[in-house]
């Protein structure tokens, strides 16, 4: 029995999410020195982006490692394959609005990176909704595996 609280959530999200997205592009856009550096170093920049964000998911898998592999194995793997259904499924309904509503007005490339980024899930957004629905570390390791999953899943059709 899950209890959300809307308030706490946005209010997370905004502190994870929203507001250090807001302050980066407050700081590229307003100290002058910082855009030529961050364009220099984009792809760095990204890398330990992402390393951070494995950081967290590693971490939160860690706390719950005794109650993971106390799971079953074939409930992972529906897990996995429910992810990439799920992924399948966002892919074939931006697919069909794509194409009945910007057919005409939208180039192919900016087509298919439309169609892209609105098939993907944000790992950041829902560890953040993670860490306010889960009440013990085991519980946030728990929750963390459909997420991972569902990146491994998104990685691997992204790839095809």
């Amino acid at each position: 029995n899950v209890h959300l609280d809307p308030k706490k959530l946005a209010y997370r999200l905004t502190l994870t999410v929203l507001a250090p997205s807001i302050v980066g592009m407050a700081c590229r856009r307003y100290i002058p020195k910082l855009a030529p550096l961050v364009d220099k170093y984009k792809s760095e920049l990204g890398m330990f982006s992402m390393a951070n964000l494995m950081t967290i998911v590693w971490m939160s898998l860690s706390g719950a490692r005794n109650l993971i592999f106390d799971q079953n194995p074939v409930e992972i793997l529906v897990l996995f394959l429910v992810a990439v259904l799920i992924h399948l499924f966002y892919l074939l309904f931006n697919y069909v609005v794509l194409l009945r509503a910007f057919h005409h007005c939208v180039p192919m490339k900016q087509a298919i990176s439309i169609l892209i980024m609105a098939s993907q899930k944000s790992s950041p957004v829902a560890l953040s909704v993670i860490a306010v629905v889960a009440q013990t570390t085991s519980e946030k390791g728990l929750l963390t595996i459909p997420c991972v999953l569902g990146q491994i899943g998104q990685i691997f059709l992204g790839s095809i």
